[in-house]
């Protein structure tokens, strides 16, 4: 992974989550994503939805590690809680201890009998935590969260509403300020570009 992408994985420990992106030769953005540590030998890469294909085959295509990938997205639904009472909702639903996660770390969790993946990550600019779902219980998680956080305002809000939000907060977006064609220098994530870790695709 640390080959693949150009912020330095090797950095993050167990339960930790790290604000990367595939970089190609020209040093292009392939597309931002977050690399989850679950151990040593297993980790959660969360791609743009619209990129999942693309990705997976770019994995694929530049394993030279005899690494295992597998596109586990069909698997999951994911829902994000942001804002300012996202502490409040997921304490209610999932109990106090939910809130002791630091910002970008992650906890495996037992919830109804499914197996959650629950990150203090967002998009938004906002606090807040998203919650890997197996497909399968998306849709009550989801009812659960909006009657449980209806007495402190939740509402939904699609992906206009977060790009609102992004671009207060300076987020650049895939398709828009990231693209393939503008290098990851440029646009504005020479923060997560570490040369100084070693050789990865694109570095030169």
């Amino acid at each position: 992974i640390n080959y693949m992408t150009s912020n330095d994985v090797s950095l993050i420990g167990d339960g930790k989550a790290q604000y990367n992106a595939i970089i190609n030769p020209q040093g292009g953005v392939v597309d931002d994503i977050i690399v989850y540590r679950m151990n040593a030998e297993r980790f959660l890469i969360c791609v743009n939805a619209s990129n999942t294909a693309k990705d997976f085959l770019w994995f694929l295509g530049h394993n030279s590690f005899d690494a295992i990938f597998e596109d586990l997205s069909a698997g999951f639904g994911q829902v994000a809680i942001q804002g300012p009472r996202a502490k409040d909702i997921m304490a209610d639903v999932f109990g106090p201890e939910i809130i002791r996660i630091p910002y970008f770390y992650f906890r495996e969790l037992r919830f109804e009998n499914q197996q959650l993946i629950v990150a203090r990550t967002g998009y938004t600019g906002e606090d807040g935590f998203e919650i890997f779902i197996p497909t399968a219980s998306t849709v009550s998680i989801w009812n659960l969260l909006l009657s449980s956080g209806g007495k402190y305002g939740l509402i939904p809000c699609g992906l206009g509403a977060r790009d609102t939000l992004r671009l207060e907060a300076c987020y650049p977006l895939h398709g828009h300020e990231l693209g393939d064609e503008i290098t990851a220098i440029e646009s504005g994530l020479g923060w997560i570009v570490k040369s100084q870790k070693g050789d990865f695709i694109g570095r030169d």
